[in-house]
């Protein structure tokens, strides 16, 4: 997920057994409890937005919609899987999970993914909109109210309450912020990667349209010719 907001950092890594390695699911249903999807979703369609007053102008609308559509196509998750599972076990993100669709977990993930959002439209590089994310999150957290916090942990079991009460630490809470931002940082260099790569993919395939639109244009504008 793009923050890890205080109030969520029950969970540390511990030592995991085989059967409890981070899998594409257990990660997936954590990134949506949390509105990842949603927020991400967003944000590379804003992107776009912003970067097709760039474009030349004759570049064809309906190509420029397919490259957005294959660039939302990237799976984040499963770009991300090989970097976070050196964060979190599957239970300990199933967990999170399940707290992220608390009412106060709805908050802080909101706000966290706003701020992040925000940051990045305004121009910031990844880690400011992590550190506006995060700072975001700390001050929604703070605002909790006890019976949220009440209501939130009556959702987990005896057995996750344990979980959460043996694994949380002050320490362990910044270790595993520190190591999902950096598997972040990981994802995002190959989440890039793939995106211009299904981006190329769309141009390749509209190669000839993309030649004829530009031979058309600088025929009715022969004066921006170059």
């Amino acid at each position: 997920m793009t923050v890890l907001p205080k109030l969520l950092l029950f969970l540390m890594i511990g030592p995991a057994s085989a059967g409890d390695s981070l899998t594409p699911d257990g990660l997936r249903a954590w990134l949506s409890a949390g509105g990842f999807f949603e927020s991400n979703a967003k944000l590379v369609h804003d992107q776009m937005e912003q970067q097709r007053s760039g474009l030349p102008p004759w570049w064809p609308t309906d190509v420029y919609s397919e490259e957005e559509a294959a660039i939302a196509k990237v799976d984040f998750v499963d770009a991300a899987v090989p970097f976070y599972e050196a964060c979190l076990t599957d239970p300990q993100a199933r967990l999170l999970a399940k707290i992220a669709t608390s009412s106060a977990g709805q908050k802080v993930s909101s706000a966290a993914l706003k701020a992040h959002s925000n940051a990045a439209l305004n121009g910031d590089e990844l880690a400011g909109a992590q550190s506006a994310g995060e700072d975001a999150a700390d001050k929604t957290a703070k605002a909790v109210s006890e019976e949220e916090r009440r209501s939130m942990a009556a959702m987990l079991t005896p057995q996750e309450k344990a979980l959460a009460a043996k694994t949380f630490t002050p320490e362990k809470a910044a270790i595993l912020r520190q190591c999902t931002n950096k598997a972040l940082a990981q994802t995002a260099v190959v989440m890039k990667a793939r995106q211009q790569a299904a981006a190329q993919a769309v141009i390749e395939v509209h190669r000839m349209e993309l030649a004829t639109a530009q031979a058309n244009w600088f025929k009715e504008h022969p004066e921006k010719s170059p």
